[in-house]
């Protein structure tokens, strides 16, 4: 596969449009930073003197200061957040038409939670966020794929307003296939069986038990020595478990593990099938305003992101389809 159109790409865009960009934003955020400046300092030092007046030391002198210098600061966060989404819905939402024409991009959108919770790679979550959206058609088969974070939260999470743990980060894959599978079928990281084994397995049949699991359907085993070894299959329906995991997905699954040294995630649900790379990465991160961009690879950068990721589409779909 020609990679993304890459010539074709380089005629139509230049990195000196991305350096024009950057420059332009970042005279932009110097000159609403510097009317913030004179808005926010000066009523500071008015509202300070008043406050003296009437004898708030304190207030005038440490808190109201602390509060001002605040203020500045989270605007001018708010106008570098503001120098990302412009980024990517100008210039790299653009590369991306003419590179990946077959794919619509979406910054600021992510797959809906309810397809994450759908394929059952995690039993719930207390916050779902996410971007760089990508939706298209791979041999008839609509795909797309975001990224995404997922977390749980505890009750003294709650309590203490924390943060929660991050159970999942990196790019989810949600596609509508052309048949409904009758069973359930999830291909989750093998933790139990490298750590202790057979014993593992045993700690495998538990969560699909009934009285002492997580709710986990019965455990399917496989003759593939090192699929078992990295991943642990559930299904309610073996025999089609058997037939819809043939060699070549187990192939795929196990280099795409070794090639991303990620948590990867796979499941058929109805008439959807899932791939999770939970691999606590960012794609697609745009750099801080003051660094330039004209280095060499920097477009390459977003090409090897992006292509790696709709190879594995592509891959997936070819697997399956020849089933």
């Amino acid at each position: 596969m020609e990679k993304f159109h890459e010539q074709n790409v380089k005629k139509e865009i230049n990195i000196n449009e991305f350096e024009r960009f950057r420059l332009e934003q970042l005279a932009e955020k110097k000159r609403k930073s510097y009317r913030a400046a004179l808005i926010i300092f000066p009523i500071n030092i008015i509202l300070s003197g008043l406050l003296v007046l009437f004898d708030f030391y304190t207030v005038a002198f440490f808190v109201l200061p602390a509060v001002g210098v605040f203020m500045f600061f989270v605007y001018r966060d708010m106008l570098e957040k503001k120098y990302f989404e412009n980024f990517k819905e100008s210039l790299l939402k653009k590369l991306f038409e003419l590179s990946a024409p077959e794919f619509q991009y979406f910054p600021n959108s992510c797959v809906a939670d309810t397809l994450f919770i759908e394929s059952g790679f995690v039993k719930g979550y207390s916050e779902y966020s996410g971007e760089d959206l990508f939706q298209g058609i791979i041999n008839e088969i609509p795909v797309e794929f975001s990224e995404i974070t997922v977390s749980v939260k505890s009750q003294r999470d709650k309590r203490k307003l924390r943060k929660g743990k991050i159970v999942f980060k990196g790019v989810f894959y949600a596609f509508s296939w052309n048949k409904t599978f009758s069973g359930v079928t999830q291909i989750l990281p093998d933790k139990m069986e490298k750590l202790f084994g057979g014993l593992g397995t045993l700690v495998q049949k538990m969560n699909s038990s009934a009285l002492l699991g997580d709710g986990r359907d019965p455990l399917v085993k496989f003759d593939n020595k090192d699929f078992e070894k990295e991943y642990v299959v559930y299904s309610d329906n073996e025999m089609e478990a058997r037939s819809i995991i043939s060699e070549p997905l187990m192939i795929f699954l196990l280099e795409l593990k070794k090639n991303t040294n990620a948590k990867v995630y796979f499941s058929f649900v109805g008439n959807k099938v899932f791939l999770g790379i939970n691999d606590n990465k960012d794609i697609l991160k745009v750099g801080n305003i003051n660094e330039s961009v004209t280095e060499d690879g920097f477009l390459q950068k977003y090409f090897n992101e992006i292509e790696a990721c709709i190879v594995n589409a592509r891959k997936i779909v070819s697997i399956l389809k020849i089933r």
